[in-house]
């Protein structure tokens, strides 16, 4: 039984973003480890094999540093690292799909359910991820087009016109990536169009721009961190390997053996790692959506107000009076048409109006 039921739409401060991130992924670990492990484990293998061509590969080069060109011709004579690559590659984009996917649907039918994911089946999960799955799609091609549009604008301003408007073109994409983070959960968990929650997410990143930014730093600098850690069993193979080779001929062979044993099992194991940590980045940012959602628009208490009509079982005075109170105060902040803009930008524009 959960202890604490974790709520989507609140206001949080910057530790209560990770701090709820954190506890979610605690209190829901076993559901995670044995929905994800189950998903994901196919293309972990795929790409364990994949990994293991490739570092065998990049063990050739260590055993054979001082001859770097006989490195290159074998990796043109060797169809195995092209091999390695397509299998590390191709699986990504699949599993990537499949992993959103399945965090989100998780993350809503939490929130869906009074007893968070306790006891839940695939058939629970399974009309979330079918939704989501075609908008996760749908965003995939429209992200595509965005950046094809993003590249042939950084081509005409920076070839064809002139170099000096890349660098206002640069920094405007910048802020464009960090506000843009948030129209992927805006998607998924308001429920509107892919245009319209194209709008919000920017608007919502736009108003939290410094606390998209410091998100974005942390959950990077721990997911390197994360990557690093789990990426180091496979790198010792990698050395272990290169070593026997520029030491022993004949313990080369038992290398080969031995590396392609180890290499495909740390492969599959770095391979989940970065799943995990990708789950992670998944929830924090969810969280972060769920922040600026009530701190801008009070998603909870329209939440209420359309739900009023069914709360009329309450015979407490005080919960009624609590439900009108929540009503008020959020159509007067409907009728703000500056609750977006800062408030000293505001107080200014309602000071020009009584000149």
């Amino acid at each position: 039984m959960i202890t604490r039921k974790i709520k989507f739409y609140e206001v949080r401060t910057f530790s209560e973003k990770f701090s709820d991130t954190f506890d979610f992924i605690n209190q829901n670990s076993k559901v995670l480890m044995k929905y994800l492990f189950y998903s994901m484990i196919p293309f972990a293998v795929i790409s364990g094999f994949g990994l293991g061509f490739v570092g065998d590969m990049y063990s050739q080069l260590f055993g054979n540093i001082n001859n770097p060109d006989a490195f290159i011709q074998s990796i043109d004579a060797n169809p195995m690292y092209n091999l390695g690559i397509g299998l590390t590659a191709l699986p990504g984009y699949v599993s990537y799909l499949i992993l959103y996917t399945m965090v989100f649907s998780l993350i809503q039918l939490y929130n869906d359910r009074e007893e968070g994911l306790e006891g839940v089946v695939f058939k629970d999960i399974r009309p979330y991820f079918d939704r989501n799955i075609s908008k996760l799609l749908i965003y995939g091609l429209v992200t595509v087009a965005t950046f094809i549009g993003i590249s042939l604008l950084c081509l005409f301003f920076g070839v064809l016109i002139s170099g000096f408007l890349l660098i206002p073109l640069l920094f405007g994409i910048f802020i464009f990536l960090v506000c843009g983070r948030l129209i992927l959960p805006a998607y998924i968990f308001s429920g509107e169009s892919i245009t319209s929650s194209y709008s919000k997410g920017l608007s919502y990143g736009w108003n939290t721009f410094w606390g998209m930014l410091g998100m974005g730093i942390v959950i990077t600098f721990l997911s390197d961190v994360l990557m690093i850690l789990f990426a180091i069993p496979f790198e010792i193979v990698i050395g272990v390997k290169a070593f026997l080779l520029s030491s022993d001929a004949e313990m080369s062979t038992l290398a080969t053996v031995g590396y392609y044993i180890f290499g495909f099992f740390m492969g599959i194991m770095t391979t989940l790692g970065m799943y995990f940590v990708i789950v992670i980045s998944l929830v924090a940012l969810s969280y972060q959506y769920g922040h600026t959602a009530e701190s801008l628009d009070s998603v909870s208490i329209e939440d209420d107000v359309e739900n009023f009509e069914e709360k009329g079982n309450i015979s407490d005075e005080e919960k009624v009076a609590e439900e009108i109170k929540k009503v008020e105060v959020y159509a007067k902040e409907k009728e703000d048409p500056y609750r977006y803009m800062p408030k000293s930008s505001s107080s200014e524009i309602d000071n020009f109006d009584n000149l």
